[in-house]
């Protein structure tokens, strides 16, 4: 229910990121509107030279014949509040889309709360002054998992959930959880127009298996990683299910839902179509990865082995950034629940591909190619 509110020109930041980049690319191929990518300049490279060498990287066209027709640059940092003054001068805007933040899950200092929190506050302050619809891009990590003992067991995390005791010790998840509680305050107190999207595991284009340029920070694949370089995955964990959401597929879900009616907020945009990790690693080891199924305890063996040995150990971090402190503490992790959104897709006219063995293979090739599953 409720009056759909299409968009017209749009700011968009973080347009040189993995899903940023795919939000720019549907947006102009598919949308008539203007888009002004927020960007931070650099010395060495200009943020417009930037954001063509990523457009060709991934779609083989720089899109130069767009760039002050429909693509515009905006220099500025979500950091810093002076630089997004810029916004409000600009005319038509319907729409803040933030693609922008820091993905690295361990910092020494409080950089990732700066952006990823401190970034969102300036936003919202600027959509508010000018009454501009916020898109804040979040994760699903948000609500997946806890400390037996401590979570509610008895949670089934919705689109409608925010906080059941989860496990909010990983300092990424637990900036893009604030960021979440920080615009759910600003909508029922402010009045924020605005929309959260839950991603899940960001997977190479589902048109044609392309992957992220800097493969190694996509902390979502880090299970497969893990498998690769351990060399083994544990019988137990074969019948679990892992979803891939295609990057080009996830961004024309965001678009979608970022038109729904103002009373629609907290959004999944996920792919249901799930394949099981012995269907994976099948697939893995068709592609020449040598992995085994073992016991349980032989893969806690080869895991710290793994640990001990300093390259490898490096690569067990995205999986290490989502374990408790305490070793004797049991994770546990909850389904991905998005029957609100899918119901919402569908009105749309959309729906996920599926998950097929052929796109699986193609895109493990294609990360294989780019040294993803090697251990330096």
């Amino acid at each position: 229910n409720g009056e759909r509110q299409p968009l017209g020109d749009i700011v968009l930041t973080g347009a040189t990121g993995y899903l940023g980049v795919h939000i720019l690319h549907e947006f102009i191929e598919n949308r008539t509107g203007k888009v002004y990518c927020l960007l931070r300049g650099k010395k060495d490279l200009p943020a417009e030279m930037r954001l063509k060498a990523q457009l060709f990287y991934y779609f083989d066209r720089n899109y130069a014949e767009l760039f002050g027709r429909r693509i515009f640059i905006l220099e500025g940092d979500v950091t810093r509040a002076e630089t997004l003054e810029q916004i409000k001068t600009l005319p038509n805007i319907s729409a803040v889309i933030n693609c922008a933040a820091l993905v690295k899950h361990f910092s020494a200092g409080n950089e990732i709360e700066v952006v990823n929190v401190g970034g969102v506050r300036n936003l919202v302050e600027v959509c508010k002054a000018k009454n501009l619809r916020f898109i804040q891009v979040s994760t699903m990590s948000t609500v997946r998992s806890g400390i037996k003992g401590e979570v509610d067991e008895s949670a089934v995390p919705t689109e409608k959930t925010l906080y059941f005791r989860q496990s909010l010790t990983n300092k990424y998840v637990r900036s893009k959880f604030l960021a979440e509680r920080l615009v759910l305050d600003a909508i029922a107190s402010g009045g924020l127009n605005a929309k959260i999207m839950r991603v899940g595991t960001l997977s190479a284009r589902y048109s044609d298996g392309e992957f992220q340029i800097n493969a190694s920070t996509n902390s979502s694949m880090g299970r497969l990683k893990i498998f690769a370089i351990i060399g083994c995955c544990p019988f137990a964990q074969m019948d679990n299910l892992l979803e891939f959401s295609p990057i080009d597929e996830t961004a024309k879900a965001i678009l979608l839902l970022a038109e729904t009616p103002k009373e629609c907020v907290i959004f999944h945009p996920i792919n249901h179509h799930n394949m099981a990790i012995v269907d994976v690693v099948r697939a893995m080891k068709n592609c020449g990865l040598d992995i085994k199924f073992v016991e349980q305890e032989d893969f806690q063996a080869a895991w710290q082995a793994a640990e001990e040995d300093p390259d490898k150990a490096k690569i067990l971090t995205s999986s290490i950034a989502y374990r408790s402190g305490n070793k004797d503490a049991e994770v546990l992790t909850f389904p991905k629940n998005n029957l609100y959104t899918m119901q919402v897709l569908y009105r749309l006219g959309y729906s996920w591909p599926i998950t097929t063995w052929a796109y699986v293979e193609k895109f493990i090739n294609m990360i294989q190619k780019l040294g993803f599953f090697s251990a330096q």
